[in-house]
């Protein structure tokens, strides 16, 4: 009767449920003290999901399996393992030893500095697509009647501002935005906020970690709106920190979409974000003359009698006024986007360069003996996770 007793109770040690990460305590870390690493789960039924927090790290998953983290992992993190029904059936806590690089702004600092040339960088994740960069950037500054109002336009790495937003800063560290039903208040960090404000807040004065740094004096805020529950973090002197999309239906929800700071410019000195390795933009020249068609032309000639049986070739006297572009990345991987932005910056060129080091003619015109007009326009080169170098282009 003892050993069947021992039998069972080894039996039952066996099919228990568990979540582990390994490796047990990450000492391998970014600057900002974020650590990675690998999650394994075991359990006595299927599907399962591993969630972190509110948001699901993982979809339906077997009852064995694994799944990494990215560079996001603090002290403390708990990492669930459910079935289901959501039900819980194991967790755990990360261990994080490492020292991270913590923002100090002033107590009077905003919760949305607005100024003409501040950046966000946040990598935006999905159901259907993970480690998109998304940019937000305030590019100028207009007065509406007495009013002074802050351009955001917001993109999509390697594409054109998909939405431009307006905002203004008011007393108490508040914030307006103009909408089409007019001036609505956005956000108040006011100790009494205004209960129509569009992100109600939920808690104040903690600590929150991202990719981009250590910011203390966070506060959070939550919004329901048809089926979708959007939670997200803005700090002191920084802005906008994290946002997470849920949908609070049966088997479809969960996290739907969501977004990370990795990197930002602030006052135009105030870097936040990992160090990264530097990216070298050269071009042959930074001032071209296409009135006048002083500038290299890229038109194919052609070299016979019967030129258009040449495939390729450009009729004679066809002006394409060109550049070439030198982009040189060291101790990191490719691809880089190559960009051409207008005075306006409106992308008119665009080349993704698959070598770390490549040169790139870059075309200055709208079509063959249309070049583009005179103007300040912007070399710019970008990789996937928002290191930018830029070269201002002249044209004549």
């Amino acid at each position: 009767m003892r050993l069947a007793l021992v039998l069972i109770t080894a039996a039952c040690a066996c099919a228990q449920n568990s979540i582990v990460l390994q490796p047990a305590v990450i000492t391998s870390c970014t600057p900002n003290g974020l650590g990675n690493a690998v999650v394994a789960w075991r359990a006595t039924t299927s599907p399962v999901t591993v969630r972190v927090g509110n948001s699901a790290l993982t979809g339906a998953s077997p009852a064995r399996g694994t799944a990494a983290t990215g560079d996001w992992v603090t002290d403390g993190m708990v990492f669930i393992l459910v079935d289901a029904a959501g039900k819980e059936l194991a967790r755990t806590s990360a261990q994080v030893k490492c020292n991270a690089i913590v923002a100090d702004f002033p107590p009077t600092a905003s919760y949305f500095p607005l100024q003409v040339g501040n950046e966000w960088i946040y990598v935006y994740n999905s159901r259907i697509s993970s480690s998109t960069y998304l940019t937000r950037r305030i590019t100028r500054a207009e007065v509406i009647g007495d009013v002074v109002w802050y351009v955001m336009a917001e993109s999509f790495s390697g594409s054109d501002p998909i939405t431009e937003t307006r905002y203004r800063m008011g007393d108490g560290g508040r914030i307006y935005t103009l909408t089409t039903k007019g001036e609505q208040l956005y956000l108040d960090p006011s100790p009494s906020p205004d209960p129509n404000v569009l992100i109600p807040i939920t808690s104040r004065d903690f600590t929150a970690i991202t990719p981009a740094g250590v910011f203390p004096g966070a506060l959070s805020y939550s919004i329901y709106s048809s089926l979708d529950l959007e939670t997200g973090t803005f700090a002191r002197g920084i802005g906008f920190l994290m946002n997470n999309h849920n949908m609070l239906t049966g088997s479809s929800g969960g996290f739907t979409q969501g977004l990370t700071l990795v990197s930002a410019r602030i006052g135009g000195s105030i870097v936040f974000g990992p160090p990264s390795a530097s990216i070298q933009l050269s071009a042959e020249a930074t001032t071209f003359d296409v009135t006048n068609r002083t500038a290299p032309n890229c038109a194919v000639p052609c070299y016979f009698v019967a030129c258009g049986l040449v495939p390729g070739a450009d009729p004679p006297g066809t002006y394409k006024p060109c550049f070439r572009a030198q982009v040189r990345m060291e101790q990191a991987a490719p691809p880089i986007d190559l960009f051409l932005l207008s005075p306006s910056n409106l992308t008119l060129y665009h080349a993704t360069l698959k070598d770390a080091s490549a040169a790139n003619q870059v075309q200055l015109y709208i079509a063959p003996n249309q070049p583009f007009p005179p103007g300040n326009y912007k070399l710019q080169a970008q990789t996937p996770d928002g290191r930018i170098a830029i070269l201002p282009i002249q044209l004549k």
